[in-house]
């Protein structure tokens, strides 16, 4: 994915209690985490120009992605990868 593209998050919902400001960056992601959701974002780009490029309308050919928004657990930060517990859980990507 290029370096200067960043995947951005959706706005926070509001609620009664103090809102939970969305992050624009997956820093907070361990480096590992960061790579696979590289390859996803990659993967959704390439199918995108494979199908843009066999579109017949021209509405269709200038078709582009304008965000890529991660949610849940990964999205805040609360994700789980405990795999060496009892109940062996570990959050989807």
């Amino acid at each position: 994915m290029d370096s200067k593209r960043k995947l951005r998050y959706a706005s926070p919902i509001p609620r009664k209690s103090k809102p939970v400001l969305m992050k624009s960056t997956i820093d907070h992601l361990p480096p590992v985490e960061q790579h696979k959701l590289h390859q996803v974002v990659e993967l959704l780009r390439e199918e995108f120009d494979d199908v843009l490029k066999g579109a017949s309308a021209e509405f269709t050919k200038r078709g582009r992605i304008l965000k890529i928004i991660l949610f849940g657990s990964y999205a805040r930060g609360g994700w789980v990868d405990d795999p060496h517990t009892k109940k062996g859980y570990r959050s989807v990507l």
